[in-house]
């Protein structure tokens, strides 16, 4: 279900809009994609949710690509952090299947976590849109932004971490070529 309507109808949507965008004079427009910052990193408990952006920023990436020039259609993906909506609260459902692992996942009490932060995120809305706005109008909007200060950090240590990685593995990783 998540990824149905996370992925596979943005994806239908996307599409559509495209073949407007093509089509109308001027051709183009700016197709702004609304991921989050688990687009970018996993979280605990959120599997599938964080599959279902990841897919996106994977699609949108790979679209922005294939585009002619002429069509002068730009794509950014939004990756927020955590904004004061309803988000963390009564629109969150757990599903049934995760209740019944409550016990082997104990120790990361998502609904319990999410029942602390809902109405104390740092994020507001109206300051977001506002970011949103702003990207939206500019003549070469960037692929991906995170928004929220959060987001920020976390994106910022998530780039330290694979570079180290990547740099600490480089050996092993590059030595691939022919002998020849």
């Amino acid at each position: 279900m998540q990824m149905d309507i996370n992925f596979f109808g943005l994806a239908q949507v996307t599409r559509k809009a495209m073949s407007v965008m093509r089509t109308q004079s001027p051709p183009g427009g700016v197709i702004q994609q609304v991921t989050s910052i688990g687009g970018q990193l996993g979280f605990p408990l959120f599997n599938t949710y964080c599959a279902s952006k990841w897919a996106v920023e994977g699609f949108t990436e790979a679209l922005s690509k294939e585009v002619k020039p002429e069509w002068n259609i730009k794509f950014t993906c939004i990756e927020p952090g955590a904004f004061r909506t309803d988000w963390a609260g009564r629109s969150m459902e757990f599903p049934e299947e995760d209740r019944k692992l409550k016990d082997v996942y104990d120790h990361l009490q998502a609904e319990k976590s999410m029942e602390s932060v809902n109405g104390k995120q740092a994020g507001d809305p109206k300051k977001g849109a506002k970011a949103m706005y702003e990207f939206a109008v500019m003549d070469d909007p960037p692929l991906r932004v995170v928004i929220g200060k959060d987001a920020y950090r976390q994106i910022l240590e998530k780039l330290k971490v694979y570079e180290e990685n990547y740099k600490k593995y480089e050996k092993i990783s590059t030595d691939m070529d022919h002998d020849e």
